[in-house]
Order: C-alpha cells, then structure tokens, then sequence
C-alpha cells in the first residue's frame, strides 16, 4: 500500500535518449544474473543511467541561463509589443501576461536576448529615437522628449545624459 502511494505520487518525465543511455538501459534488461547479484548489477547500472544524464544536462544556473524556442519567440513578440507604442508602454505585468511568461522569466529573457532588461530595452531605445530627433529635427527638446515616452524634460535630459555622456541640448550643437 505504501510503495503505490509513492507512484502515485511520483512525477514522470521524458527525456531524448542518447545512444550510451539506451545500451545502458538495455543492460537492465539482461539474462544472466540472478538475486543479490543481479540486484547489484541494476543499481550500478541506474547509477550510471544518471550519471550520464547529469553530465549531458545544463547544470541548474545553465538551465536558467537559456531560452527554449519558444520561450526566445515569446521574448521576441514581447519586445515588438513594447516598443509599438513607446508613449505608452504595457506595465511589465501586463507584458509578461500577454506573451505568456512570468515578469521574472521575461526580464532574464530580455537580458539573454538582448543584454538589457525590459525597461532598459525601452529605455534605450525612447534615447536612440530621441538622439536621432534631435540631430535630425529642429523640433524642440520638450515636445521630443514627450513623443518618446518621457512627461518630464528633466527626466528625458538626465536619462540622455546617463546613456551618452552629453545632455541633449550638447549633442545637437556637437551633432548638427
């Protein structure tokens, strides 16, 4: 009664079968040995089962540390999502619901996608839009700094000035 409790309670879980763990299971299998023998032969051989595993498959921070295909199309629809409307941008929450991950998850895809997370990706790229602007255009800093996503010019000068070094009203004298 209690080992069937432990069944069912157990979790199955697949896995792609490499040549050296399909021999190796095959050997579970033998005719041969019989009693405590035989039972000391299966150990070792499960052992080796999981030892071979184990070395095949990312370690827990490799594992985190890479994206499944779909996981990388989710992180990809993300971006596109959020950077449609740099005005108004979706929360982080709302992002990560659309898309189908968790934020954290989102963010960690965000930083192996594209080095930076979600709101340095849209960060970067309202100052990338707004750098161009404003060597390009002779439309004033504020009325820029709104069309990118920023409400306060002081906000939009600080961040410029953080990403390039300069603040804006410098960099379109340098630039243009």
């Amino acid at each position: 009664v209690h080992a069937a409790r432990d069944i069912r309670e157990s979790k199955v879980f697949t896995m792609k079968c490499s040549r050296q763990l399909r021999n190796l299971a095959q050997n579970l299998f033998a005719p041969g040995l019989n009693g405590p023998l035989r039972t000391l032969f299966m150990e070792g051989t499960v052992l080796q089962l999981l030892a071979v595993q184990a070395v095949g498959r990312p370690s827990g921070k490799e594992a985190r540390n890479k994206l499944s295909r779909s996981e990388r199309d989710s992180v990809h629809a993300a971006r596109d999502i959020l950077l449609k409307d740099m005005r108004n941008p979706p929360s982080l929450g709302e992002l990560a619901s659309a898309v189908g991950l968790t934020e954290k998850r989102l963010n960690a895809g965000f930083r192996m996608a594209f080095g930076a997370t979600v709101f340095e990706v849209l960060r970067n790229h309202r100052l990338e839009h707004a750098r161009i602007a404003l060597t390009m255009e002779s439309t004033p800093m504020k009325v820029i700094a709104y069309r990118v996503g920023y409400n306060h010019v002081t906000n939009f000068i600080n961040a410029y000035t953080a990403r390039y070094g300069n603040p804006p009203g410098r960099h379109t004298r340098q630039g243009g």
